[in-house]
């Protein structure tokens, strides 16, 4: 990622890895705003926002830095380049779930996603 430095080689034991696979995107219709907030199910989907050529996604893990839904919601835009109170009736929203493989000190942790 370009975003980051690169790994040094003593940053390496103190490394720990998490793999996402995220089942397919389900587009979430909506009237409003609020009718669209009301489909997210805190601490389950992810979410992806699409308007123009911004784009973002979070996952699910994300619902532990932003466990309100509208908190979520208006970071995910902020961080795909739109205002946090953003919204209008061309903007997509898509949700999912994800299994998570995590590695912790000496094993691999897994987490299934939620059965929808």
């Amino acid at each position: 990622d370009p975003r980051f430095k690169a790994i040094t080689s003593s940053e390496l034991d103190a490394l720990r890895i998490e793999v996402s696979v995220l089942s397919p995107l389900e587009t979430l219709q909506w009237e409003d705003e609020a009718g669209a907030l009301a489909q997210l199910r805190p601490g389950i989907d992810g979410v992806m926002v699409e308007y123009g050529h911004h784009r973002n996604l979070f996952l699910p893990q994300m619902w532990r830095e932003f466990p309100d839904t509208a908190l979520f919601v208006g970071n995910l835009k902020y961080k795909g380049g739109l205002p946090p109170d953003f919204w209008d009736a061309t903007l997509t929203l898509r949700r999912f779930t994800a299994a998570v493989w995590r590695e912790e000190h000496d094993h691999i942790q897994h987490n299934e996603a939620p059965h929808v």
